[in-house]
């Protein structure tokens, strides 16, 4: 295991120290079988950034725990280590087509011209068919907050208004359709614009559900990169 964390980044080898020892060799070894698919692996390497930020908000992450039958991406434990909420994490890119399209035209001309299509509709069945609808029974039985965090890889320029409408819409929103979603983050790696933020770091923004069954709230913030090793964690709390 040593080894192969060797070879990891070091963000990643920094992200993992945020875990138990249990934890990180399930996700060493998540990471062995995808060696051969990069898209998969790089996936799998931003599903490590959620729990760095749930450890920098005081909870303990637990990747990948075995819960009825089910296995969600993370559960976070509260200061008494009890179970405070579960957490999936969604890799949001640009539709297929329009993605390779793209790598093609930047291959050729170093730019794209083309206008892009609104993320909002596809967004919406995504999230309801790959993640809500899977793990909406799981975190009634376990009486849980659930949470979804969105990843928007950046040739898909998602955008905070098409979050905000796919969640709230007064006819489809998904915070409207299923109660068992308490909230969602959406995070980015983009340097933000203004004097707020000056150096590059996964940002994070909490969208909360007024309809929750099980309300949740949780505040926005960031995991700096380089990410911090755990041991300066006091100094590199989230803000």
């Amino acid at each position: 295991m040593a080894r192969q964390r060797a070879q990891l980044p070091g963000n990643i080898r920094n992200g993992l120290k945020y875990l138990n020892d249990h934890c990180q060799r399930v996700f060493l070894k998540k990471c062995q079988k995808q060696s051969r698919d990069p898209r998969q692996l790089a996936h799998t390497r931003i599903e490590l950034i959620p729990g760095v930020f749930g450890a920098m908000m005081g909870y303990t992450p637990r990747y990948e725990p075995k819960m009825h039958g089910q296995t969600p991406d993370w559960l976070f434990l509260n200061a008494e280590a009890k179970p405070h909420f579960l957490g999936e994490v969604v890799n949001f890119h640009m539709n297929d087509v329009i993605e390779k399209r793209m790598e093609k035209a930047l291959e050729i001309d170093d730019c794209w011209c083309e206008e892009l299509p609104g993320s909002e509709e596809r967004l919406y069945q995504g999230l309801k068919n790959e993640k809500i609808t899977k793990y909406r029974g799981l975190a009634d039985t376990v009486d849980l907050p659930f949470v979804l965090f969105v990843y928007g890889w950046f040739e898909a320029f998602l955008h905070p208004m098409e979050i905000g409408f796919c969640l709230r819409d007064r006819k489809c929103g998904l915070f409207k359709d299923y109660p068992q979603l308490s909230g969602l983050y959406h995070f980015e790696d983009a340097a933000p614009l203004g004097r707020e933020i000056v150096y590059p770091a996964y940002h994070f923004r909490f969208y909360a559900s007024a309809n929750a069954s099980r309300p949740l709230m949780l505040p926005d913030g960031l995991v700096p990169l380089p990410i911090p090793d755990p041991a300066n964690l006091a100094s590199s709390r989230v803000s």
